[in-house]
């Protein structure tokens, strides 16, 4: 919409047209008036943190550009740069490392893209004080790592204390898994399991669900050491070693656990008791309770 005015003008002299975009002059006088122009800045530009248009301080409401190293408290759009670092991101990210560096009680959303990692941890080296959550799909050429994870990793290497949904990578770690996953041709890892590990190697503390791969383990004594039960941090100090159990199948090459409600079916199935059945080459019961199947037993056991 723009404003056309006609102006008089001394004789002898044509009219003028004066035009003025007034729907963006008013945006403009508006932004400018509001409290938001104070906190939220629609345009970053750096060099390096501090050497940047908007303090570290203050949101970024549109797009932020950073050449070499960008910090600020929130970036709510659109965060390009080789180094990307701030408490929280809405938005899209796409940069060499994405970063997560203060807020212990941050949460992020969105589409992280990082060459090298996206790291939504606030300190790698004690995993268990920190909150930090992401929602949406991270995709990293090296790794991903968050507290709390609800959607998708993608990356050589996935972490997060917790995640509901699903785990691609080389190898995978999570404390709690509600979902998915799939290394094809590595480990995959989680202290608490509900739902499925496909890998060449998966590892559970205990298993709610089902394992399948080359090798199979669920092993006792493993640490659930902060480990984060919806999105909650919680005193593990009763309970801060799994059991090994497994409840459902694990079916592979090798397949090892503590305690057995369900199935194991592969070539070696090994377990301490067993409530269920082993279909294997050879199947072993270490128990010698009446009630947890024969010691070992080709083909078939079955313990009740």
């Amino acid at each position: 919409m723009y404003i056309i005015r006609r102006k008089s003008i001394p004789s002898g002299r044509a009219d003028v047209k004066i035009i003025c975009p007034s729907m963006l002059c008013l945006a403009i006088i508006l932004f400018s008036a509001s409290p938001l122009a104070a906190e939220c800045y629609p345009l970053q530009i750096g060099l390096y943190s501090p050497v940047q248009l908007v303090p570290k301080d203050k949101t970024i409401c549109g797009v932020r550009l950073d050449l070499i190293w960008g910090d600020n408290k929130a970036v709510q759009g659109i965060d390009i740069g080789l180094v990307n670092g701030a408490d929280s991101v809405q938005g899209i990210q796409i940069g060499g490392l994405n970063w997560g560096p203060r807020s212990s009680e941050k949460e992020s959303w969105g589409l992280q893209v990082g060459l090298l990692a996206n790291d939504e941890q606030t300190n790698l080296l004690r995993p268990d004080i920190g909150h930090a959550s992401f929602t949406g799909v991270q995709i990293a050429g090296a790794f991903n790592y968050s507290d709390k994870v609800t959607g998708i990793q993608y990356a050589l290497g996935n972490g997060a204390n917790m995640i509901n949904g699903i785990q691609i990578g080389f190898a995978n770690g999570a404390g709690e898994l509600n979902g998915l996953q799939v290394a094809p041709y590595g480990l995959g890892s989680a202290a608490l399991l509900h739902g499925a590990q496909l890998g060449l190697i998966n590892i559970t503390g205990d298993g709610y669900g089902f394992q399948g791969g080359a090798l199979n383990f669920a092993i006792s004594g493993l640490s659930n050491r902060g480990r984060l039960r919806h999105g909650e941090e919680v005193d593990l100090s009763g309970e801060s070693k799994s059991s090994g159990i497994v409840h459902g199948v694990q079916v592979g090459g090798l397949n090892f656990a503590h305690d057995v409600a369900g199935g194991q079916i592969g070539l070696l199935n090994i377990c301490k008791t067993l409530k269920g059945v082993q279909v294997g080459l050879l199947n072993v019961v270490t128990s010698r309770f009446p009630d947890s199947g024969l010691f070992f037993s080709p083909v078939l056991n079955v313990g009740f």
